[in-house]
């Protein structure tokens, strides 16, 4: 919900309104020992957020961040913009979460269990900037590996 209305706003007091907000497309994918299934209990959880155009690392940053900040269930929260591949830190109801992004106009089904694929196809024409396809290939190489042992 609070990703959806990063996605939809442009400013935290519109989010915080309680107004319907539309959806916007944004999809979540995990990666890591999480997708791969070898995490440990205590391990964090690696999400890619792929976002439409609009939304931009800055915003990410900065709005996204405020309203994690303003969640009851969001705690220790650590913004790394710098970062080689730039990460939100923090932990949602005790988990820790490692958040990071990616903006593209690709249109990837986004599935309930958060397993979704990128394909090859997506990344075609697409203007993606380093970091975010930094983070897309977090993705695209725990596909891989599943495959290859599937």
């Amino acid at each position: 919900e609070v990703l959806k209305c990063w996605a939809t706003n442009t400013s935290v007091t519109t989010c915080t309104t309680g107004r319907s907000q539309t959806s916007e497309n944004v999809t979540i994918c995990t990666f890591g020992s999480f997708r791969l299934g070898v995490n440990h209990p205590d391990a964090d959880i690696d999400v890619l957020v792929l976002s439409p155009p609009h939304c931009t690392r800055s915003s990410f940053f900065t709005v996204l961040v405020e309203l994690l900040r303003e969640h009851d269930l969001v705690t220790d929260l650590h913004p790394v913009p710098a970062a080689y591949t730039p990460v939100i830190k923090f932990k949602l109801g005790g988990v820790s979460i490692d958040l990071v992004y990616a903006s593209s106009s690709m249109h990837v089904e986004n599935s309930n269990d958060f397993m979704t694929r990128i394909e090859d196809e997506h990344l075609v024409g697409l203007e993606v900037d380093e970091p975010g396809m930094r983070s897309i290939n977090g993705v695209r190489v725990a596909q891989l590996l599943l495959e290859m042992v599937d």
